[in-house]
C-alpha cells in the first residue's frame, strides 16, 4: 500500500482532474468524484487505524464534501464520533448513512448505540429491531437488543436475543458473559455457571470471567472452587482496585469455608 505521502500526490492529481471534468461538464464527472472521494476515505481509515483521529475526521469529511452520497465515509465518520464519545454527532452521521442506504443493517445498529448513549432507550430498541429485520444474522444487534430489554426488565426478550447472539457467534466471549450475568441476576445459578464456564478460553476472553465464576461457586457454597477462581482472577488482573475487591470477596468466602469446616467437625459423630 502506498504511503500517505505518495497517496497525497495521487490525490492532488486526481482532484485536479476531477475539477477539470466538472468545468468541462463531463458525463463521467460523478464517477470521477467518487473515485477521488474513495482515496480520501481510504486515507481516513489509515489515519484512524494509527490512532490519528483528527486527520481521520478531516479525510472522511473531505470524501463526503466531494461526494455527499459516500455511504461508507459517513458510516465510518459516525463510528469515529462514537469512539470519541460524541453520540450526538455519531447519530447525525448514521442517520445520513441510512438516508443513503435504507437497507444498511449495521447503520441501524450503530444508530441504536448512539441513541442509547443519549438515554433514548425506546428509539434505540426500534433501531436494533430494524437492524435484525434487515439482517437476522447480525449478532451485535441481537446482543444490543438483549441488553436493552434487560434495562426494560423484559426478561423473555432479553434471554431470547442474548441466546441468539451466542448461537450466531459461538466463538465470541462477550455473548457468553452477557448471558451468564443475565442468568445470575435472575438467580438461575446453574444456568449462569454453565454459560460462564463455557466462556473460559473464548475469543477475547477477559480475566473478569474468573471473578464471575468465583461469585457463582460462592453462591452455591462450593467454597474451594470459588477460592480457586478468585485467586486466578487476582493473579491475572492488573487493576489494583479490582484486585482489592476480589481479595475482600476471597476473604469472605475463605472465612465462610472455615466456619463450615469447623461446624462439620464439631457435629461429626464420635466413634465408639
Amino acid at each position: 500500500m502506498p504511503s500517505i505521502k505518495h497517496r497525497n500526490y495521487y490525490r492532488i492529481i486526481l482532484t485536479a482532474c476531477a475539477v477539470v471534468l466538472i468545468f468541462t461538464d463531463c458525463r463521467r464527472c460523478g464517477e470521477d468524484k467518487r473515485y477521488v472521494a474513495d482515496i480520501y476515505f481510504q486515507d481516513g481509515l489509515i489515519f484512524e487505524k494509527a490512532g490519528q483521529y483528527v486527520p481521520a475526521e478531516r479525510e472522511y469529511k473531505k470524501a463526503i464534501e466531494l461526494y455527499p452520497d459516500h455511504r461508507d465515509a459517513r458510516f465510518q465518520l459516525g463510528n469515529l464520533y462514537d469512539k470519541l464519545g460524541m453520540p450526538g454527532k455519531a447519530q447525525k452521521e448514521f442517520e445520513e448513512t441510512i438516508a443513503i442506504d435504507p437497507q444498511f443493517a449495521d447503520a441501524y445498529n450503530n444508530l441504536g448505540n448512539a441513541l442509547g448513549q443519549q438515554g433514548k432507550l425506546d428509539k434505540a430498541i426500534a433501531c436494533y429491531i430494524k437492524a435484525v429485520e434487515l439482517n437476522d444474522s447480525l449478532a451485535m444487534a441481537h446482543y444490543n437488543l438483549g441488553q436493552s430489554y434487560l434495562l426494560k426488565r423484559d426478561f423473555a426478550n432479553t434471554e431470547k436475543h442474548l441466546l441468539k447472539a451466542k448461537a450466531l457467534k459461538p466463538e465470541e466471549y462477550k455473548y457468553y458473559e452477557a448471558l451468564g450475568l443475565y442468568y445470575l441476576t435472575k438467580n438461575e445459578i446453574d444456568k449462569a455457571k454453565s454459560v460462564l464456564l463455557e466462556a473460559v478460553g473464548k475469543k477475547d476472553s477477559k480475566p473478569i470471567i474468573y471473578y464471575h465464576l468465583g461469585n457463582v461457586f460462592g453462591i452455591q457454597n462450593a467454597y474451594e472452587e470459588a477460592m480457586r477462581y478468585l485467586e486466578k482472577y487476582i493473579s491475572l488482573t492488573d487493576d489494583e482496585q479490582e484486585k482489592n475487591i476480589a481479595r475482600t470477596k476471597l476473604r469472605e468466602i475463605r472465612t465462610e469455608f472455615l466456619r463450615t469446616k469447623l461446624r462439620s467437625q464439631r457435629f461429626k459423630p464420635k466413634k465408639h
